[in-house]
C-alpha cells in the first residue's frame, strides 16, 4: 500500500508484474499480508490507529501473488500475479 498512484502501470523492478502503486514517488509503503482462496478472493486487515490526522489521507493498494510452479498461468518469468489497484480513502 502506498500513498502514490501509477496510473498507466509499469514494472520497474523489471519482474513481469505490472505495478499500479507508485514506490518512488511515496512518502508511505505499508506492507500487508493478503491471503487468498482458490476462487481468487483475497482479503488482508489495515488495523488503522485512532489518529485525526489521517482523516483525509489517500491510499492506493494492490496485491501481488506468486504462483505455483505447477499451475503457473502469468507471462511473468518469476510466476508473479498483481490485481488491479484499488483507492482507500480513511473516513472520520
Amino acid at each position: 500500500m502506498c500513498d502514490a498512484p501509477d496510473i498507466a502501470g509499469s514494472d520497474p523492478f523489471g519482474l513481469g508484474a505490472t505495478l499500479f502503486v507508485d514506490f518512488f514517488a511515496s512518502t508511505t509503503v505499508i506492507g500487508l499480508d493478503a491471503h487468498s482462496d482458490v476462487s481468487g478472493v483475497a482479503t488482508f486487515g489495515a488495523p488503522l490507529p485512532n489518529d485525526p490526522f489521517l482523516v483525509g489521507a489517500q491510499y492506493f493498494a494492490q496485491a501481488l501473488f506468486v504462483e505455483t510452479p505447477g499451475e503457473r498461468c502469468s507471462a511473468s518469468q518469476f510466476g508473479l500475479v498483481t490485481s488491479t489497484a484499488m483507492s482507500i480513502t480513511v473516513l472520520p
